[in-house]
């Protein structure tokens, strides 16, 4: 990613110290601004830097280009995308890390999906009561689930007519 994102007038790169990040006002929402964004427009690859007080909040969202298929044989794009993002996130100071993953699904996700995700977020027991539902949407938690990590991995799943809509409020 090393493009503007067009149309929102934020700038694409972040000034040398912490102190230059000033908070442009046009982009202050209770108490948070967004900073920086910037994109890869060959491929769904967004990332928006904002401030909380004196937090930085770093949203990334990573997909492969529509136009190729997997990475390798064997390899989803989820298990490339994560493994090049735990590269990086390893190298980085952070309070902590959710990792979604969104799947778009005509059938319930189950065992099938559990071999496109990376090992770390497989899901254990898929039933439907172990989600979080709501309409068309269900939500899974990848274990282990103690209280004191610092990178949570969830599953999102949607169905077929609802893409728009959640890509957008799970972004946001």
């Amino acid at each position: 990613m090393r493009e503007p994102v067009p149309g929102i007038g934020l700038p694409y790169q972040l000034p040398a110290t912490f102190r230059e990040l000033a908070a442009d006002e046009r982009y202050l929402t209770g108490g948070e601004a967004a900073l920086a964004a910037q994109e890869r427009p060959d491929a769904a690859c967004q990332a928006i830097l904002r401030r909380q007080h004196d937090v930085l909040n770093l949203s990334v969202v990573l997909a492969g280009p529509e136009a190729e298929a997997a990475p390798a044989p064997g390899r989803s794009w989820w298990q490339q995308l994560d493994s090049q993002w735990s590269f990086l996130a390893d190298r980085m100071p952070a309070l902590g890390e959710a990792r979604i993953y969104l799947a778009k699904s005509a059938t319930p996700p189950g065992e099938y999906l559990d071999l496109l995700l990376p090992a770390a977020a497989r899901i254990a027991q898929w039933e439907r009561s172990r989600a979080v539902t709501e309409g068309g949407l269900a939500l899974w938690e990848a274990g282990p689930w103690a209280d004191d990590r610092a990178v949570r991995r969830l599953v999102l799943a949607f169905d077929d007519g609802e893409e728009a809509d959640r890509v957008a409020s799970t972004w946001a």
